[in-house]
């Protein structure tokens, strides 16, 4: 059972004392009924009465607080674990490559972390009631035993009939329910299409309409999958609440015709067999909240699994480069395959130098390879061929996060944090001069360590990621089209006023633009084309070029 897997190692003693703890409890439960039909049995003028009185009042207290405990050991735990869980997902989702994230499709290939374990959460309270429950039912059916033989064999023949079946349906419910899981988690990728698309389906009516049919169909599946096992596990309680109907008709009509019980008996035995349909159902209804369960830990501890594979070297102990003289690429390549390896796009095999301080724009068309070879140089994706170079030396896998230190970049498709994370101790002051340099003062501020509003267009958004970078101090700035949706006047200034200020305080610029008039702000220009750089030129020879 996939639920005991959060109790391995450490937390093995939890488990313990939780199962101890619910089976005092489900022992007293069941006590409880011994002691009432004992108490039935003596009548009201017997002298053990009020014996019977005190340890029915000891046997009650020690069952709340069995369950007391047992229930709050359980939810404490088991939130304690998800946790960790959820802490060391998040962890090692933080180590992995880019790629594998662009691969498995972001946020929503995690979606299931939140659903599925908040669905472990809930169950913890069902799963020690479904552990007490079966410990009173055994008591019972020895109680049983005790009270007339035959009718314990009559309760074995009835459920042992039962139970293969039961067993068999458990099974099928859980493949289907993990199917229900797979359809689940393909509607919610389709359905985050949907919102990242918005635009466009706004404006394409049969797209939309075969969007949603697509969607239907997937909920559809999953529904009917889930219906038919939820169905069939009803079924099985409904079943075994006959059983135990038939088996009262047993005990009260048949068994005394043939004067196998007295009346005493008969009637302990009718309180008990009463008494059982509780614990009983206790039982089945656990039954789906186990398949559901079991499902979810799967996809999690699945999700953990292929973390784990994708996991990359563990990064030596080094400290972050904060200065270099030289990053060159030599025969460094990545191509981009299918699921079945076919190469789709290749970009290189790039033979370059960069040198610090100086100021490269990077051009050519879309689909040129312009934002994978930065990927590349930023040691984001992990090369297929050929290496990094820093200082003439080769960056050796382990020590690539070191190396990425020396980047601050701002993608095409950045995200905007609304705090600055990473750079303790940065001025207030220093950041509103910055947002005020970028026009921003009137549309956000600087408080208590985060952005007031992140809440802007495009072109604002893009202003106050530079500032984000700039403040970074990081010794190579690159910005992906960061000019484009800006105003003429202000990206008059970023080229030609802010441009060259940075590379004054000895940044190294690498500027990806299609704003050829200002070409001639750069010291060199790399042109690719087909993943390939084509053309190395000192911004002169390009301005002579045209």
């Amino acid at each position: 059972m996939k639920f005991l897997r959060l109790f391995g190692g450490d937390h093995a003693l939890s488990l313990r004392a939780i199962v101890v703890m619910a089976a005092i409890s489900g022992v007293c439960d069941a006590l409880l009924l011994v002691i009432i039909n004992r108490a039935a049995e003596l009548g009201a003028g017997a002298g053990q009465r009020g014996l019977l009185l005190a340890t029915y009042l000891v046997t009650f207290v020690l069952y709340v607080y069995g369950q007391r405990y047992a229930y709050r050991r359980m939810l404490v735990h088991v939130e304690k674990s998800l946790h960790t869980m959820k802490l060391r997902i998040a962890n090692k989702v933080r180590r992995v490559e880019l790629r594998y994230l662009e691969e498995v499709g972001g946020s929503a290939a995690f979606a299931a972390l939140t659903r599925d374990s908040g669905l472990v959460a809930q169950a913890a309270q069902v799963i020690v009631t479904a552990l007490q429950a079966s410990l009173v039912v055994v008591i019972c059916l020895v109680y049983i035993a005790w009270l007339s033989p035959i009718s314990f064999v009559f309760a074995l023949l009835l459920f042992g009939l039962a139970v293969p079946p039961l067993l068999a349906h458990y099974r099928v419910s859980l493949q289907e329910m993990q199917a229900t899981g797979s359809k689940e988690n393909t509607f919610f990728e389709s359905f985050a299409s949907v919102l990242a698309g918005f635009k466009q389906i706004k404006l394409n009516g049969a797209e939309a309409r075969d969007i949603y049919a697509n969607l239907t169909r997937l909920s559809e599946q999953a529904r009917d999958l889930k219906a038919g096992s939820t169905a069939r596990l009803m079924f099985d309680g409904l079943v075994y609440e006959t059983l135990f109907y038939l088996l009262l008709l047993i005990v009260v009509f048949i068994l005394p015709i043939f004067s196998l019980a007295d009346s005493a008996v008969v009637s302990k035995l009718t309180a008990t067999l009463l008494f059982l349909l509780n614990p009983f159902g206790a039982m089945l209804v656990a039954i789906p909240v186990f398949v559901d369960t079991e499902v979810a830990l799967d996809e999690l501890f699945e999700m953990e699994r292929r973390l784990d594979a994708a996991q990359p070297p563990v990064a030596a102990r080094c400290a972050p480069v904060d200065q270099f003289s030289t990053v060159a690429a030599r025969g460094l390549g990545f191509s981009y395959r299918d699921v079945s390896g076919r190469v789709l796009f290749t970009s290189g095999p790039h033979d370059f130098v960069l040198r610090a301080g100086e100021t490269v724009f990077l051009v050519g068309g879309n689909g040129a390879g312009k934002s994978t070879l930065l990927k590349l140089l930023a040691g984001l994706y992990v090369p297929d061929a050929g290496e990094l170079l820093l200082n003439g030396a080769p960056v050796r896998r382990e020590e690539i996060e070191a190396y990425r230190s020396l980047f601050a970049v701002v993608f095409a498709d950045f995200h905007l944090f609304d705090r600055l994370y990473g750079m303790d101790g940065i001025d207030a002051d220093a950041v509103r001069d910055w947002l005020n340099r970028v026009d921003l003062a009137h549309k956000t501020d600087y408080v208590d360590g985060r952005f007031t509003n992140i809440n802007l267009s495009t072109g604002q958004r893009k202003r106050l990621a530079f500032v984000v970078a700039v403040l970074s101090r990081r010794p190579i700035f690159i910005f992906d089209e960061l000019a484009a949706d800006q105003d003429p006047e202000f990206r008059a200034r970023f080229y030609t006023q802010m441009l060259p200020e940075l590379k004054a305080r000895g940044h190294t610029l690498i500027i990806v633009s299609h704003d050829e008039r200002y070409f001639h702000c750069a010291d060199r220009i790399l042109r690719l084309d087909g993943g390939r750089v084509v053309d190395v030129a000192a911004s002169h020879d390009t301005e002579r070029a045209a």
